[in-house]
């Protein structure tokens, strides 16, 4: 009972200054409320706020999809590597492979190439077939043989010349 004797009392008051406030403007013109403005502005200023934070609510919705398609995409691609991560590695030891025997091959070359006498080796470096020559008598074939490499003759006049 007494909240409800208060609170006419309170609008008792409020009427009173409303009636107050009418009169004094002629009951012409715009009636004003004493504060009506200021609590006017508070308002536009919260929804001013309101639709900036929905703003930037917005924004972030949008970069956190952006950033997320990103990751699925990078997870998609992470699972690839798997397969070809192996297809890769099977082609690695075959090249592996492929260089053993290549330096088997050349292991076995060079112990080929340290075997051979030190003409043949000459010849070998030049690229060149080994060919011998002994000054002979006019018209005389001379044969030299030559180890690990083809011998060949040649006629040579008498004054060293080759006929």
């Amino acid at each position: 009972v007494k909240t409800v004797e208060a609170t006419e009392a309170c609008l008792k008051t409020y009427s009173q200054a409303l009636a107050l406030t009418w009169n004094s403007t002629g009951g012409v013109g715009e009636f004003e409320f004493p504060d009506m403005d200021a609590e006017e502005e508070v308002a536009k200023a919260s929804q001013s706020e309101y639709e900036a934070a929905m703003d930037a609510l917005i924004t972030a919705d949008n970069e956190w999809a952006d950033a997320e398609s990103e990751v699925v995409g990078l997870k998609k691609s992470i699972q690839g590597f798997g397969p070809r991560g192996e297809d890769l590695e099977v082609e690695l030891r075959g090249s592996q492979t492929s260089f053993e025997r290549f330096q088997e091959l050349m292991g076995q070359f060079e112990s080929l190439r340290d075997q051979l006498p030190a003409p043949a080796l000459e010849v070998a470096a030049e690229g060149v077939e080994a060919t011998t020559s002994t000054p002979a008598a006019e018209g005389e074939e001379a044969e030299v043989p030559v180890e690990g490499a083809e011998a060949t003759t040649s006629t040579l006049a008498a004054g060293g010349e080759q006929a």
